[in-house]
């Protein structure tokens, strides 16, 4: 009498395991049919609209940089710092570095011929006066000189002469393509 309470009890679990089991993927398979219905209805109502890739001020910079370069480089825009730059083996997920150096978006990058990147540009703008973009920036600068990659700042507010611009980028070209650059993390140049 026990066993058959015992065999009944199990066969009603399992019973219940498997309208559970199949009530869930009736649930999972409506939620995802409800969530592509919502995704094609609001794809209609333009939430997701299209934009210029360059805003008007970068795409003004980038002129003048082809325009200051000789062809013999390679101007590339909105370059991620993880594109010119990796985690050492053994450190990948270090602090999150991957992230870190994922996240950081170069307004332009010099690039010799053989895309070897030279010197990162960033464009700054009123957003660049808060402390917390002007650490982002530091920080950024410092990656950038700890791999030899020269970094330049181009301030919108003051509108810099392209005379200017070119001779800060000239002298920061000649210091990557010289190894000049200062790993400042890693000791003194001779010993990196």
């Amino acid at each position: 009498m026990i066993t058959f309470s015992v065999i009944s009890l199990i066969v009603a679990l399992v019973v219940a395991l498997m309208w559970a089991f199949i009530m869930n993927e009736r649930t999972d398979a409506a939620l995802k049919k409800t969530k592509d219905l919502l995704l094609s209805m609001t794809s209609g109502k333009k939430m997701i609209v299209k934009k210029s890739y360059l805003r008007k001020d970068e795409l003004e910079y980038l002129k003048k940089l082809e325009d200051i370069l000789p062809k013999k480089y390679i101007i590339k825009t909105q370059i991620h710092l993880s594109d010119i730059a990796d985690v050492q083996v053994g450190y990948y997920d270090h602090d999150n570095l991957f992230y870190e150096l994922k996240r950081i978006i170069l307004d332009y990058v010099i690039f010799d011929q053989q895309y070897n990147p030279l010197v990162g540009i960033e464009l700054n703008g009123s957003s660049h006066k808060y402390d917390s973009r002007k650490n982002r920036d530091a920080f950024t600068k410092n990656l950038l000189l700890n791999i030899g990659v020269e970094y330049l700042e181009i301030d919108l507010l003051n509108r810099p002469l392209k005379k200017d611009i070119s001779c800060k980028l000239e002298n920061k070209i000649n210091l990557a393509e010289t190894k000049q650059v200062f790993p400042r993390a890693y000791g003194l140049p001779n010993q990196v």
